[in-house]
C-alpha cells in the first residue's frame, strides 16, 4: 500500500488560470498526474520531495522557457523558440527533491510509483538509483505511444478506466528500465496462470463490470505483482486485464441495449463508465457503430435475436490458451 505522498500531485504555486487543465489518478500503487498549459503568459512552479520514484515528461511549447533543479543541481534549462516541441524526462530517485520552473504552453505528465514496486521491477538494476534528465526516450517508438497513450486518457477523464492507466504506467516503467539500465538483466520469465486462476480472474473482473478495477486487486488474487499479473493474463488471454474488462463491459452492453427501459446513460453508468460518451467511444472501437445505432438496428430486427453474455471464462476460449484478439494501446 502506498503512502499518502502518492496520491498528492505537485504543488503548483501558479495562481489558478482557465487556460489550464489538471487531471490526476490513484491507485495502490502508484499515481499520474497531467497538467496542459494553453497561455503563453501562464507560469509555473512546482517544489516537491516525495517519498516514491518519479518519472516526469515536459512537452514544451512555442515560446517557452523551462528549468530544472534537483536536489539543488540545476540540471535543465531549455528555451523554445523553435515550432518543434521539446520532449523531455526526468527520473527521480526516492527522497530527491524537484524544483521546476517553466513559463509559457506546454504539457506535464509526472508517474509516481511505490518505492518497494520500483525496486521491485528494476530487479538488479541501477534504473531507480540515481537522477537523470533526457530527451532520447522520445526516440524509443514503443514509449512514445504509452506516454501518448496515457496523455490521451488523461485528456478523456480516464475513459478507459484507472486499470488501463495502471496498465500503461507499469509499461512505461519496464520500457524505460530496459532502455537505460546500468546494468543489464536477462527479460523476466512469466509465470504461467494456471486454469483455476485465469477462471478466478475472468469471473472477478465480470463480476466488477460496474467500477474500476486496480491491478493490485487482480495481482493479490494470485500472488503475482501487477506488472507479472499483466504479462501472464496477456499470455493466458490474448489480452491485458484492462482491454478485457473493457470487452466484458461492451458484451454486456449489447445485452442491456435489448432493454428499451434502460437510457443510455444507464447503460453506461451500469457498467462503470464515467459518462454516455466514454461508453459510445469504446462501444464504436470494438462494435463499428454507436450504442443507439446498435439498439435501432435490433429494434428493427436486422440482425436477427440479441446475442446472449457468455460466460467470461469461455470469452478466452476457457482453456486458459491465447486469444487472437485485435490489440491497441
Amino acid at each position: 500500500m502506498h503512502n499518502d505522498s502518492v496520491a498528492r500531485a505537485p504543488a503548483d504555486h501558479a495562481t489558478i488560470d482557465h487556460s489550464s487543465v489538471e487531471r490526476e489518478l490513484a491507485w495502490d500503487t502508484g499515481s499520474v498526474f497531467f497538467k496542459a498549459k494553453r497561455s503563453a503568459e501562464l507560469r509555473c512552479e512546482n517544489k516537491f520531495r516525495r517519498h516514491d520514484f518519479a518519472i516526469g515528461f515536459a512537452f514544451q511549447g512555442l515560446d517557452s522557457e523551462m528549468n530544472w533543479y534537483i536536489d539543488g543541481k540545476h540540471l535543465l534549462s531549455k528555451e523554445q523558440s523553435s515550432q518543434r516541441v521539446c520532449r523531455d524526462m526526468v527520473i527521480l530517485p526516492v527522497g530527491s527533491e524537484f524544483h521546476g520552473i517553466s513559463h509559457g504552453p506546454g504539457e506535464c505528465l509526472w508517474l509516481f510509483y511505490d518505492s518497494a514496486l520500483a525496486k521491485a521491477q528494476s530487479d538488479n538494476t541501477s534504473f531507480t538509483d540515481y537522477p537523470l534528465v533526457t530527451s532520447t526516450w522520445a526516440h524509443d517508438r514503443l514509449s512514445w505511444m504509452l506516454i501518448a497513450a496515457i496523455k490521451e486518457e488523461c485528456r478523456s477523464g480516464f475513459a478507459r478506466g484507472s486499470m488501463c492507466v495502471e496498465s500503461f504506467a507499469l509499461s512505461v516503467f519496464s520500457q524505460l528500465t530496459h532502455k537505460f539500465t546500468r546494468t543489464r538483466t536477462n527479460p523476466p520469465t512469466v509465470q504461467a496462470l494456471s486454469t483455476s486462476d485465469v477462471r478466478m480472474l475472468t469471473e472477478f473482473i465480470d463480476a466488477n463490470l460496474h467500477r474500476n478495477i486496480a491491478l493490485s486487486e487482480l495481482s493479490q488474487l494470485v500472488d503475482l505483482s501487477p506488472s507479472h499479473l499483466c504479462r501472464a493474463f496477456k499470455q493466458a488471454a490474448g489480452r491485458p486485464p484492462h482491454q478485457f474488462q473493457i470487452e466484458r463491459r461492451i458484451d454486456k452492453a449489447k445485452a442491456l441495449l435489448q432493454r428499451p427501459d434502460l437510457s443510455l446513460v444507464e447503460v453506461a453508468l451500469e457498467l462503470g463508465f464515467s459518462t454516455q460518451s466514454h461508453l459510445s467511444n469504446q462501444f464504436r472501437r470494438i462494435v463499428g457503430m454507436t450504442p443507439a445505432r446498435f439498439r435501432v438496428e435490433y429494434a428493427s430486427h436486422q440482425f436477427g435475436a440479441p446475442p446472449q453474455l457468455e460466460p467470461a471464462f469461455a470469452a478466452i476460449g476457457g482453456d486458459g490458451g491465447a486469444h487472437e484478439a485485435a490489440q491497441s494501446l
